[in-house]
């Protein structure tokens, strides 16, 4: 049985971005950051920046942006 990765947002400012596995409740509990419009362990699309971390969720499409220290703090883990 073979597992389909999500489809990549379309755009040229997407191509940079990879698959990561992020569990947001935890952001959440530790009070990392707690305005997020997601929760729960998801696989998202980001591109860390130097200040940012852009995040796409995958079907849904949803785009957000979150701080890169609050991203380094965050349970993370890459996918791809």
């Amino acid at each position: 049985m073979s597992v389909l990765a999500p489809t990549k947002p379309e755009g040229k400012s997407w191509r940079t971005a990879k698959l990561f596995a992020v569990d947001f409740t935890t952001i959440y509990l530790r009070k990392i950051h707690q305005g997020l419009p997601v929760s729960g362990e998801r696989m998202v699309w980001a591109i860390p920046g130097h200040k940012h971390v852009r995040i796409c969720t995958p079907i849904t499409n949803l785009k957000f942006r979150m701080r890169r220290d609050q991203w380094d703090q965050s349970p993370v883990r890459s996918a791809s």
